[in-house]
């Protein structure tokens, strides 16, 4: 989830008024600035589609593990299903409150929800509600499925993560932390849980709820903590301007400085060997694994909200408040620079018009992005550079 800058944002504007747009299309264009003269690597771009539905901001969407629907969170109470020509499927309806994320189960036949209403829900694709996990007493940020799908990981403001089966049974409570967590998830072999927390530590437990080890060293808030593919190490990203790279047993291997300012977001790359981090200081930055810097990705014009690597590792795609998604290469060239169209929409007023993007990811097989934005809009981007 986003940290503390992005709560802010929401809860500032989520009770506005939505208006709705009519119009399904809207042009992908290239934006000149000094990072893209000239570059003959920009391929043949087409235009997105435009995934309209929502009545309020759109915190994030994902792909399937496939690549054949997407699924869209929003303020408005609500998650959506899209296939991914970005027609709606279903719309998901019963939480009481924002829905702050949804993902899709390893199979794609499954959707999990986290709300501000305190609970997670599991729905099938046609959009009826299967189990209502109750147990958190408060905020729900995260709700994730475990490698095998049998499993989901909850993580909330009431400083606990939560461990259900399928049918809402709470298998575990991970208690612990001291603050509100940011993120939960299962590492790739489904042995461990992470969590990250405002306490400043992310933590490691099994799948009974016992802490393992807790990874301590960062100086403000943790903001994400993720595993790596092979489920040994574990990336951190702190207030504290710095990313940290640990192993199981809480063992800082690694500290990723250079960022200016806060690091929202780490995250490996499919192969293990490489990191990319977002902050606030505009850029997003590539690492290796001993810490050394190989690449920085500028040009945003403000904070970076995310950033995703493409499936076969060679692009990222970054989102950021400054109104675009951008498409790099490992060296930091920007390659496509997707501009979201400047209208004030979903009654969102946002600042010099230009609209929040809150995620970017790309499609399995690398040939389209979706984006979700805060003036309730997701896109779907077609562009041959795979």
């Amino acid at each position: 989830m986003k940290p503390i800058l992005s709560t802010i944002v929401i809860a500032s504007i989520s009770f506005l008024l939505v208006t709705q747009w009519t119009g399904c299309r809207e042009p992908l264009h290239p934006v000149s600035n000094q990072n893209t003269t000239s570059n003959p690597t920009i391929n043949t771009i087409r235009e997105a589609v435009v995934l309209t539905g929502h009545q309020s901001l759109i915190e994030s969407a994902r792909f399937s593990k496939k690549g054949e629907r997407i699924v869209t969170a929003s303020g408005d109470n609500t998650a959506r299903v899209w296939n991914n020509s970005g027609q709606q499927l279903a719309v998901l309806e019963g939480h009481q409150s924002m829905v702050f994320s949804a993902s899709f189960s390893p199979d794609g036949q499954q959707i999990a929800t986290a709300s501000w209403d305190k609970t997670a829900r599991l729905w099938n694709l046609s959009g009826k509600q299967l189990t209502v996990l109750k147990g958190h007493l408060d905020r729900v940020y995260t709700a994730n499925f475990s490698s095998n799908g049998k499993l989901l990981v909850t993580g909330s403001l009431d400083k606990t993560a939560r461990l259900w089966d399928l049918s809402g049974k709470q298998l575990a409570v991970l208690n612990g932390h001291q603050d509100e967590l940011n993120s939960a998830n299962f590492s790739p072999n489904d042995r461990f849980i992470v969590t990250a927390s405002i306490d400043k530590t992310a933590r490691v437990w099994d799948l009974s709820g016992k802490q393992l080890a807790t990874l301590q060293g960062h100086h403000d808030f943790v903001n994400s903590a993720s595993f790596s593919p092979n489920s040994q190490l574990i990336v951190t990203a702190s207030q504290d301007k710095t990313a940290r790279i640990w192993n199981l047993s809480g063992k800082q291997l690694a500290t990723l400085q250079g960022h200016q300012d806060h690091v929202y977001s780490a995250s490996f790359s499919p192969d293990g060997q490489r990191i990319v981090t977002t902050s606030g200081d505009k850029t997003a930055r590539f690492w290796d694994l001993s810490g050394k810097q190989l690449a920085i990705f500028s040009g945003h014009e403000k904070y970076l909200s995310g950033a995703s690597f493409s499936s076969d590792g060679k692009r990222v795609v970054t989102a950021s408040a400054d109104g675009t998604a951008r498409v790099w290469d490992l060296s930091g060239k920007p390659l496509v620079i997707l501009q979201i169209s400047g209208r004030p929409s979903a009654g969102i007023i946002q600042e010099s018009q230009q609209v929040y993007v809150s995620s970017a990811s790309f499609s399995p097989d690398g040939r389209q992005i979706i984006t979700s934005s805060y003036d309730g809009i997701a896109r779907l981007w077609n562009w041959s550079g795979k």
